[in-house]
């Protein structure tokens, strides 16, 4: 409950996904508490609603690196960010600078 509130209140929303992925490999990495696949959804379900479908991915890949197993809600929601996610365009500076560099 708190961290979503953390986020929107957050300037730089990429910056604040970040704290919150770094928090949760903190916590598998130290064996604290235990992390469970509520926590890694919530972090995409976030990724997904300030669109950064890349975050979503290294959620994901995080969460099965941990050993945490998705159920199909989880699933879903990963497809969802995935789906809906406004990925960059042919165009976008990114894909441009690539084009130049090869």
């Amino acid at each position: 409950v708190v961290f979503p509130a953390f986020v929107q209140s957050h300037p730089k929303k990429q910056e604040a996904l970040k704290i919150g992925l770094a928090v949760l490999n903190k916590m598998q990495e130290a064996k604290l508490i235990t992390v469970d696949e509520l926590c890694y959804r919530v972090l995409m379900q976030l990724a997904g609603q300030y669109n950064k479908p890349g975050m979503a991915v290294q959620v994901f890949s995080q969460m099965k690196k941990h050993g945490v197993h998705p159920n199909a809600i989880t699933y879903g929601y990963y497809n969802r960010v995935m789906l809906e996610a406004k990925w960059p365009s042919p165009k976008s500076k990114g894909n441009l600078r690539w084009l130049k560099i090869r």
